[in-house]
């Protein structure tokens, strides 16, 4: 079985830095120089926190991304997702409904958002980015039609502070996105389900072979991508003391490009949450210093496309040097005969 899991005994402080070290240094050396370039702005107790709470929706829809992606899938839907359930916890809050039983609701909505998708990649064998990309336009469009078209509002302040409460010093948010890393972390290194889909991402058929059951674990991965990004929306929707249909548009494009520059492969079988988390908080930070530098949103954007080109072209010219069983350096440099 070509199980290429990112998953190794040894020690876990030199398997973090294998892993994550080339990502690692690239975001210090970014740090650095936003640091340098506006002065004592940048490293400052409440801009680090801004740039973590920036990260939040970002790094809950990566790391149901990472699931995706891993077991060799993608997931376009993810945005739309967040922004209808979103809109669907707020319409249970204010029908009355208890709060633990919205979000639980609204837990369950995603859920089958996600579980839909797995169904018609595995059931019907469709393409995942046609399955994904249709229905991203189907759940925007639920989106909108259960709304009104219209943002639907609630200041309850028990919802609200999933948004922006404070435990502490800290705020809610980063701490319910860090917990969603632990969990989702554990669950890839340390379930027979999470090994599963490192198998069926790395070779599908010998995972098959090996009495795994692909349509099953893909099946699983949807869900939880679904569910993460539920979480995402009712984050969101606290957030902006309202569900808004219209947001979350392009959030499925950060939350891919987190992951590949994490080292999640678009290829399947490589990758971890840990690395995701690490790319959302780079794009975070790219986002913070163009906003501290007054760049034009629209050449933010034009960056971004950038960063994500080079960030996909990596991951390719890693798989070329694996599938070689050469090293990165030695695919760029040859040496001469």
């Amino acid at each position: 079985m070509a199980e290429k899991t990112t998953v190794k005994k040894g020690n876990p402080f030199s398997t973090f830095f294998k892993n994550n070290g080339a990502i690692l240094i690239g975001y210090a050396l970014l740090v650095l120089a936003l640091c340098i370039i506006t002065g004592d702005t940048f490293m400052t107790t409440s801009n680090i926190l801004n740039v973590l709470r920036q990260a939040v929706q970002n790094s809950l829809m990566a790391f149901g991304i990472t699931f995706i992606l891993i077991n060799g899938c993608v997931d376009l839907s993810v945005g739309a997702n967040c922004a209808t359930t979103g809109v669907i916890m707020v319409l249970f809050l204010n029908m009355g409904v208890p709060f633990v039983l919205c979000v639980l609701i609204t837990l369950a909505c995603g859920a089958l958002m996600g579980l839909f998708n797995g169904y018609f990649v595995t059931e019907w064998n469709l393409i995942p980015y046609v399955v994904t990309l249709a229905s991203q336009n189907i759940y925007r469009g639920l989106g909108y039609v259960i709304s009104g078209g219209l943002p639907v509002r609630n200041t309850d302040p028990s919802f609200t502070y999933i948004g922006n409460g404070y435990v502490g010093p800290i705020p809610f948010p980063i701490i319910l996105m860090l917990f969603c890393w632990i969990i989702c972390s554990i669950f890839m290194s340390r379930t027979v389900t999470g090994r599963h889909m490192y198998a069926v991402g790395g070779n599908q058929e010998a995972a098959q072979y090996s009495g795994i059951n692909p349509k099953r674990i893909k099946r699983i991965a949807y869900t939880f991508s679904g569910v993460l990004s539920a979480i995402a929306g009712i984050v969101l929707a606290a957030k902006l003391f309202s569900g808004q249909p219209s947001s979350g548009v392009g959030y499925e494009g950060d939350a891919i490009a987190s992951n590949v520059l994490g080292g999640v492969s678009m290829k399947g079988g490589t990758g971890t949450h840990t690395g995701a988390l690490i790319g959302a908080l780079v794009l975070a930070t790219l986002t913070n210093g163009f906003n501290l530098l007054q760049v034009d949103f629209y050449y933010q954007m034009i960056v971004k496309g950038f960063v994500i080109i080079l960030a996909v072209e990596i991951d390719v010219l890693k798989k070329a040097a694996e599938e070689a069983n050469i090293s990165l350096k030695e695919l760029l440099f040859p040496k001469k005969k």
